[in-house]
């Protein structure tokens, strides 16, 4: 029983791993192509 609750975990660890690297590539994408991206934020919270 441990051997594939094991196996279960491992799988869930490397899909969520794979998860995360997607979308931090995603984010550096669309950071890279929004130069601005980081000036609007403020703008944003400001009243």
């Amino acid at each position: 029983m441990s051997l594939v609750r094991g196996r279960k975990e491992s799988k869930l660890v490397r899909s969520l791993v794979l998860y995360i690297k997607l979308g931090v590539r995603l984010l550096a994408a669309v950071a890279a192509r929004v130069p601005s991206f980081k000036l609007h934020i403020p703008c944003i919270r400001k009243p």
